[in-house]
Formats: structure tokens, C-alpha cells, sequence
């Protein structure tokens, strides 16, 4: 009589495992499904967010800094020919070079301090920064400011660790190379290619 009971309880404990390892199963492959459907959530979040930066960029490149001639310009293309074409406008119609230049450094000199590791607030100034530092490489007068570069990278708080510690020539860095490392820290992935501004 005991060694029948003994039977059956090992029997109910095989079953009772079986069970369990079965449930186990069921909820590692929920538990699977859930980290599919959440990594696919995620991209497909980036990918929407890459949208909304492009737009983004566009229509921050579609303003001439603190100038009120920008609407003059603003169905231009945003190419090197569309460049080309809005600075002799520019300089037809309000002949003054001297004035966009100062336009683009005065915005370069005003960026506002980020103070936070926001990527908001990062990638504001990273666009704006970028455009501007283009448009003075275009007209051939970047050199002219490149001595504000310790002030912006003091401007930069949270991140300018982050930004000079590859680079044990931080100290000499032009606009340029400033801009190419903000664009990094925003976005570590694109390490290898150069994000073109047109």
C-alpha cells in the first residue's frame, strides 16, 4: 500500500513538472514575443523620429539667421547651386556680403548654453551650429571666427566631456571639427559617414 502511494505521488510530481516546465515555456516565448514586438516599436519609433529631425533640419535651413531678407531666398533649393544662386541675390539686391557674414557668426556667437544632456536642446544647437559653420565655409570666412570655438564647447556643459575626450587636440579644434563631434555625440551610429547639409 505504501509503495503505491509513493508511486503515485512520483507520478503526480512528473506531471506537476511537466506542467510547470510547459508554463515556463509558454511564458519565455510571451516574454520573446514581447522583446520582438518592443525592439520593432523602438525602430520603427526612431525611424519616425529621423523623419521628424530631417523635417526639422529643412526648415531650420530654410532661414537666413537675423536677417529679414530670408523670405527674399526661402524657395531656393537647399543645394550648392541653391547656395550659390541666394548669395548672389543676396549680394544683387542688398550688396552687402559683410552683413551675412556677420549674420551667420553673430548666430554661431548667440547659440544659447545647453545646460543638460537633453538631446532636444543638443540637436538644436547641432543644426544650427552645423548650417551656420557651412554657410561660413561656403563664402570662404569660417577662419574668422574659429577663435570663439572654447567658448561654444564652454556653452556645451553636459556634453563637452563627452565631445574632447577622443581627441587630445581638442584645444586647436575649428568650427568644423566642433560641429562633426557634436553630430557624433548625437548620434554615435553615423561614426563612419558624414551627414551632408544641403
Amino acid at each position: 500500500m505504501e509503495i503505491s502511494k509513493v508511486r503515485e505521488w512520483l507520478e503526480e510530481r512528473k506531471r506537476e513538472t511537466k506542467v510547470t516546465a510547459k508554463q515556463e515555456q509558454i511564458k519565455f516565448k510571451e516574454l520573446q514575443k514581447m522583446k520582438l514586438q518592443l525592439k520593432t516599436d523602438q525602430l520603427a519609433k526612431k525611424n519616425q523620429n529621423e523623419g521628424i529631425y530631417q523635417a526639422s533640419t529643412n526648415s531650420v535651413q530654410a532661414k537666413l539667421p537675423e536677417l529679414k531678407v530670408g523670405r527674399t531666398i526661402e524657395a531656393l533649393p537647399f543645394t550648392t547651386e541653391g547656395y550659390n544662386r541666394a548669395k548672389s541675390i543676396l549680394q544683387q539686391r542688398f550688396g552687402k556680403e559683410h552683413e551675412i557674414i556677420e549674420a551667420y557668426t553673430k548666430e554661431i556667437l548667440e547659440l544659447l548654453t545647453v545646460t543638460s544632456a537633453n538631446p532636444n536642446k543638443i540637436n538644436e544647437f547641432s543644426v544650427k551650429l552645423r548650417y551656420c559653420v557651412k554657410a561660413l565655409q561656403t563664402l570662404g570666412k569660417l577662419e574668422q571666427v574659429n577663435g570663439a570655438v572654447s567658448m561654444k564647447l564652454k556653452k556645451l556643459l553636459e556634453i563637452r566631456g563627452d565631445l574632447v575626450r577622443t581627441d587630445p587636440e581638442w584645444e586647436k579644434w575649428d568650427f568644423s571639427k566642433l560641429s562633426e563631434a557634436i553630430r557624433l555625440k548625437r548620434n554615435p551610429s553615423n561614426s563612419n559617414t558624414t551627414e551632408r547639409v544641403h
